[in-house]
């Protein structure tokens, strides 16, 4: 642990990159920016078919970087192998289109220290294509206990990995990355270490920027493919277990909600097995009834969910 007021070389920040030649630079600048609280910045290219490596091998010569390159095995793997080389107690996960401004690195750690903390939640300010910006968090006591956290997350008070900086040790206690995830990878990661008993803390130095501009990102592309869908409705079910098993099932509602519009959604895109699927694991859950606007309650309730979506297209 650092002593009082020396910062230095205390986080590892990992990024893993997939055709981000537009942004990496960018991102590697405001990680740089951070100063001495850096311990090394390492970039791991998963088979980018871009000019990303051009931009990165430079970096790495001049020792800006350590650079780790292989094939295309998703960003969970990148962020794996990343996890692996780390060297620092501290670590943050960047997507390689994303950008840290102010002092949140150094304000995390001495948010971490402060409170024993496992992991630590910054604000994050998400810019869209339009120039349209929302801010979220951070989440986190006092206000929130990690239940509450965990409750809330499928509800929308989610941060991304932009503004989180995990102590490293138990990252890789907890097995890090999901590789088997398309979507949700950086939720999964969280509530699964909050199931996983991790002390969470706040940090109000600093924010992460996520953006929404990259139509290559994982959030951006591909719209509502099966692998995704079905991610989603697995992990959530799979998180959901693991809750009630821990006594966290009583508050999950919103959790229900979120897996009922994935029902809804798998009907809506062709993908019967999977809103069947949905449906089953909620009644398992001895979740009833339906959500959304009145009406559609109403004639959801008469006809059921997946006659409603074929007959009515919604």
């Amino acid at each position: 642990m650092p002593e009082s007021g020396d910062m230095t070389a205390q986080v590892s920040v990992v990024i893993p990159c997939y055709n981000a030649e537009g942004w990496v630079a960018r991102t590697i600048r405001s990680v740089q920016a951070q100063g001495a609280v850096v311990a090394e910045i390492i970039v791991v290219d998963d088979g980018s078919s871009d000019g990303s490596l051009d931009v990165l091998r430079p970096l790495e010569a001049d020792g800006t970087i350590t650079l780790i390159s292989g094939p295309n095995k998703g960003g969970c793997h990148a962020r794996n192998r990343g996890l692996e080389a780390a060297s620092a107690p501290y670590i943050m996960f960047l997507d390689a289109d994303d950008e840290i401004k102010g002092m949140i690195l150094a304000g995390s750690v001495v948010a971490a220290v402060a409170g024993s903390a496992d992991i630590v939640f910054s604000m994050m300010e998400i810019r869209y294509p339009d120039g349209q910006i929302t801010w979220q968090g951070p989440v986190g006591p006092p206000e929130q206990s990690e239940r509450d956290i965990f409750a809330n997350w499928f509800d929308g008070d989610w941060i991304g990995c932009c503004s989180v900086v995990w102590r490293t040790d138990f990252v890789r206690r907890i097995g890090g990355w999901d590789e088997t995830l398309r979507v949700g990878q950086d939720g999964d990661l969280v509530l699964r270490a909050l199931l996983a008993d991790a002390r969470a803390t706040r940090n109000k130095e600093g924010y992460g920027i996520y953006y929404r501009d990259n139509p290559g990102s994982v959030s951006m592309s591909g719209g509502v493919t099966r692998p995704k869908l079905q991610g989603q409705i697995d992990t959530i079910a799979r998180l959901n277990t693991a809750a009630r098993e821990k006594g966290w099932g009583a508050d999950l509602g919103r959790n229900y909600a979120a897996l009922y519009f994935l029902a809804r959604k798998g009907f809506m895109n062709g993908h019967v097995d999977l809103g069947r699927r949905a449906l089953g694991v909620l009644r398992d859950a001895g979740h009833r009834g339906h959500h959304g606007t009145r009406a559609h309650v109403v004639l959801a309730s008469l006809i059921g969910l997946e006659r409603k979506v074929r007959w009515f297209g919604s």
